[in-house]
């Protein structure tokens, strides 16, 4: 889901799975033990923690969400290369799968 559009942004596949074995991996080895512990299906865990970061998102109307709107608008009328579009998204990306695994790394506590 993270990365579904990250090429179409302009990211090179090579990134794309660089990323992938960066940090997808670490991601589900930490759901599969959270779950385990909990004895709660990773599908329940991982529908929690994205309710709760879509219910933040909702709230959040901060400078991120602003910057993010922009330079999706710029991209989509071309008035920005790919290439910094997709760096932009590339970090994006990075940044919500870290604290993706945090969360989860916390759920253990729920």
């Amino acid at each position: 889901v993270y990365a579904s559009s990250l090429y179409d942004s302009g990211v090179a596949m090579e990134q794309i799975e660089q990323l992938s074995a960066t940090y997808y991996r670490d991601i589900i080895t930490t759901l599969l033990a959270r779950s385990k512990e909990l004895a709660r299906s990773p599908v329940r865990i991982a529908e929690s923690i994205a309710y709760e970061q879509l219910a933040s998102r909702m709230d959040a109307s901060g400078e991120a969400g602003t910057q993010a709107h922009f330079l999706r608008r710029a991209f989509r009328k071309k008035l920005i290369p790919r290439s910094v579009y997709g760096e932009f998204m590339l970090r994006t990306c990075v940044r919500n799968l870290i604290h993706l695994n945090q969360r989860l790394e916390g759920a253990a506590s729920r």
